[in-house]
């Protein structure tokens, strides 16, 4: 883990002081299993979720997580609100 590194792929265990300090930088697929929620939605099909996360301690010794997370879903999902709408959402022009 150092400056110019590439990327590495998500640890098991990592220490929270030592990956700031060495301005760890990880990338890579995430485990389904810690998507419940987003498995619960899912009716059919697959999903990943890929992250690149960048640890750094910034100029005034705050520490810094910056990166992104790209969800991607192949499938169909289970309307979240359907359970909590008692109405129509919309009414026609003759309503």
């Amino acid at each position: 883990m150092n400056d110019g590194a590439l990327f590495e792929s998500f640890p098991h265990y990592v220490d929270a002081r030592k990956v700031f300090s060495q301005k760890g930088k990880f990338a890579g697929n995430l485990s389904n299993e810690k998507f419940d929620r987003l498995r619960a939605l899912l009716v059919e099909g697959h999903f990943s979720v890929y992250a690149e996360l960048h640890f750094s301690i910034g100029e005034r010794g705050r520490r810094m997580i910056e990166g992104s997370v790209s969800p991607k879903v192949q499938g169909f999902l289970r309307n979240a609100n359907q359970r909590r709408v008692s109405r129509p959402l919309s009414r026609g022009r003759n309503a």
